[in-house]
Formats: structure tokens, C-alpha cells, sequence
């Protein structure tokens, strides 16, 4: 439960969120930033109609552990132990979600690392089927799953190197079905500026790793998520 002071807190961000998104709205026809506005329903993203009014959309409530991002070095730490990145990640972004649908949240990182093929690769004549997957650096993409198993912190999902790059993510119950779908800008590996995004997309999770059910051309350099007044999930681009 959040103290009082806590939801002061969150409700002061709140407005200061809102108050933001009026400004930028108003910009559209005052200046040659192009923002868009995107929704996902029965399997399609499409345009969306400008709300009256909308809030910021929000992950699972969670007060503990703490996560802490510095540089590219990530570190959970609770009351019962504590997870730090490898040393040859570098961690975009954090977030606490409930995308495998366990009903106990995770964080979910989108990290760059050096490039692995799959296992399966080394040992056929005819392998390195991802090997694209991969920039200049010989880094990949990847989104991770971070959460506690039975008495430590770990990975509870890594998926392999991305075909393309995700440039930032966030996680929303985006159809009102009750479960968190991952929403996703993507790059290509060959991209010189590291904040372009080619594509707008909608990943859910089959049990086992994520499908990707959607997907627009949609150049950005920035997305958030919000919730209009009838609990629509939207997708604010630049």
C-alpha cells in the first residue's frame, strides 16, 4: 500500500506528465515536430484519434526491490539479495512489468551484448542463420527478463539476438484482455544515429518466448505510453 506522501509524490508527476502532453499536443500545428498517435485493437495498429484528456500508463505497482541504472550497469537490490548486469552488457532500460503473465512482476531489460549464435549453429554445416543479427561492434540486441527464482535474483528469459534492434520499450495491457503486451520502437543494426526508429510493433508472449503480432512503418525517436479516459491504451510517437 502507498503512504501518503508516496501518492503525492506520484499524483505531482502525474499532472506534471499531463500538463506536458498538452504542451506537445499544441505543437503539432506550431511546429514541424511530427507526433502521431497509435493504437492496437483486434490485431492492427492504427492512427488514433487525439484524446480530451489522458494519463501516463503504469507498470506493476512495486515499491521493492529497487532497481538502479547507471551507465549501462544495472542493479536490483531487495531486503534478500541483490543482481548486478555482466560486465559485457550494456543495460538501454529498466522496467518493472508482468509480461510472462505470472502474475509476479520482473524487470524486463533491453540490453545490448556481444553477439552469440544459436548453439544449434556451431554444429550444423550450414549454420550462422542470425549472424546478421548483429551491428559493426558486433553487439545484439535482446530483451531479458529478470526475476526471482525460488531464493536469488536471475534470468527468467533471454531471448537471442534481434533481427531488428529495439531502440526503447514499454510494457501496457494494450487490447484490455488483462495481460501485459510489449510495446516496442525498432531499429536496423546498420542505423548510424542509435535513437531512429524504423517501426512500430506489438509482441506477446506465447508461454515460451514473445510472437511479434504487429507491426507499422513508423519513423520515431520517441514513444510513450498512455491511457485515454475510456482506459484506451495509446501510443504517443515523435
Amino acid at each position: 500500500m502507498k503512504s501518503g506522501k508516496q501518492t503525492k509524490y506520484m499524483n505531482f508527476w502525474k499532472k506534471i506528465f499531463i500538463t506536458s502532453l498538452v504542451i506537445l499536443t499544441g505543437w503539432i500545428n506550431l511546429s514541424p515536430v511530427a507526433l502521431s498517435l497509435w493504437q492496437w485493437r483486434d490485431g492492427v495498429l492504427f492512427r488514433a484519434d487525439w484524446p480530451s484528456a489522458a494519463s501516463p500508463v503504469s507498470g506493476p505497482d512495486v515499491l521493492e526491490p529497487a532497481i538502479e541504472l547507471n551507465d549501462g550497469k544495472l542493479m536490483i537490490t531487495s531486503p534478500s539479495g541483490q543482481w548486478e548486469s555482466p560486465e559485457n552488457w550494456i543495460v538501454q532500460q529498466a522496467a518493472w512489468t508482468d509480461l510472462n503473465h505470472d502474475s509476479r512482476p520482473e524487470a524486463t531489460l533491453l540490453v545490448r551484448r556481444p553477439f552469440q549464435p544459436w548453439p544449434v549453429d556451431r554444429v550444423l554445416p550450414h549454420g550462422g542463420r542470425i549472424s546478421h543479427h548483429q551491428d559493426s561492434d558486433g553487439m545484439s540486441s535482446h530483451i531479458i527478463l529478470i526475476g526471482w527464482k525460488k531464493d536469488h535474483w536471475g534470468e527468467l528469459w533471454a531471448g537471442s539476438a534481434l533481427a531488428r534492434p529495439v531502440r526503447s520499450f514499454f510494457a501496457v495491457d494494450a487490447n484490455e484482455d488483462g495481460v501485459q503486451e510489449l510495446i516496442t520502437r525498432e531499429g536496423r543494426y546498420q542505423d548510424t544515429d542509435p535513437s531512429y526508429a524504423s517501426t512500430l510493433a506489438v509482441w506477446q508472449w506465447n508461454g515460451f518466448g514473445f510472437d511479434l503480432v504487429s507491426r507499422v512503418e513508423k519513423p520515431s525517436r520517441w514513444f510513450t505510453g498512455l491511457t485515454d479516459s475510456e482506459q484506451n491504451c495509446l501510443m504517443l510517437l515523435q
